[in-house]
C-alpha cells in the first residue's frame, strides 16, 4: 500500500486542480520477546528494527524510562549501537553485556508525531552448579556418591540438561525439573569413575553453560 496516492478536481471541465501525498507503511520489531541471560559473564544481542520510512528517533530504554546509551549506562551494563537508514530500515542493537538482575527494555521509535513501542523482557540466571555428596570431591574405593548439577528452572523455563564424564556423554540417573536438578549416582567406586563430571545445560537452544568439577578416588 505504500505509494503516490494523488486526488484531482475539475470543475466543468474550466478548472483543474490536484494534490499527490507519499504513504508510507512503517513498522517496529524486535527479535525476540524474552532473552535468557546467565549471570555476569555471558552477553546477549536484541535487535531492534524500524521498517519503512527513516525514523525521526529510535531508541532503547530500561523500565524506570532510561534510555540505553552506547556506553553501559544501567546495572546490566546494557549498550546500544544504532544502524543508519539503508533505505528500507534501520536497526538498533541492545547487547546485555554483564547481567545482574532482570529487566525489561522498550524500543520506542517515532516517525513525526506518530510514537510506537516493542517491548523484551530479560531474565537473569545463575550457571549451572555440579556438587558431590557431602561437597566433597574425594570418593573411598568402594563407596557411593551423588553427582547433582543444580540449574535454573521455572513450570514454564524447564532446559535440556546433557552430562559428560571425561568428555564422553554419559546419561543421568535421574532428574528432577521441579527442583532444578538432575543427578548422576555412583553406587560403588573405582578408579576407572575418577575424573571430570560436566553438566551442559541449554535453554530453548539459544544460551548454553556449563560447569565443571573434577571428582578424584582416595584409595
Amino acid at each position: 500500500d505504500a505509494g503516490d496516492y494523488n486526488c484531482s478536481v475539475s470543475y466543468n471541465n474550466l478548472i483543474s486542480s490536484e494534490d499527490t501525498a507519499a504513504l508510507s507503511v512503517v513498522s517496529l520489531s524486535v527479535s525476540t520477546d524474552n532473552v535468557l541471560v546467565f549471570s555476569g559473564t555471558d552477553s546477549s544481542t536484541i535487535v531492534c528494527t524500524a521498517t519503512g520510512a527513516p525514523p525521526n528517533t529510535l531508541q532503547w530504554v530500561n523500565s524506570n524510562g532510561t534510555i540505553i546509551n552506547t556506553t553501559a549506562s544501567d546495572a546490566n551494563s546494557a549498550i546500544v549501537q544504532k544502524g543508519s537508514f539503508d533505505g528500507m530500515s534501520q536497526h538498533i542493537n541492545l547487547t546485555i553485556q554483564d547481567g545482574q538482575e532482570d529487566e525489561i527494555y522498550t524500543c520506542k521509535v517515532a516517525w513525526g508525531i506518530d510514537e510506537f513501542e516493542n517491548d523484551t523482557s530479560v531474565v537473569i540466571i545463575d550457571h549451572p552448579i555440579i556438587t558431590a555428596t557431602g561437597g566433597t570431591w574425594n570418593v573411598y574405593d568402594g563407596s557411593s556418591t551423588t553427582v547433582t548439577c543444580s540449574y535454573f528452572t521455572t513450570n514454564v523455563i524447564i532446559p535440556t540438561v546433557v552430562w559428560s564424564f571425561n568428555g564422553n556423554t554419559v546419561f543421568a540417573t535421574r532428574n528432577n525439573s521441579t527442583l532444578g536438578e538432575s543427578y548422576y549416582e555412583i553406587s560403588s567406586a573405582s578408579a576407572s569413575d575418577a575424573g571430570d563430571y560436566n553438566c551442559s545445560v541449554s535453554y530453548n537452544n539459544l544460551i548454553s553453560s556449563e560447569g565443571v568439577l573434577q571428582q578424584s578416588d582416595q584409595l
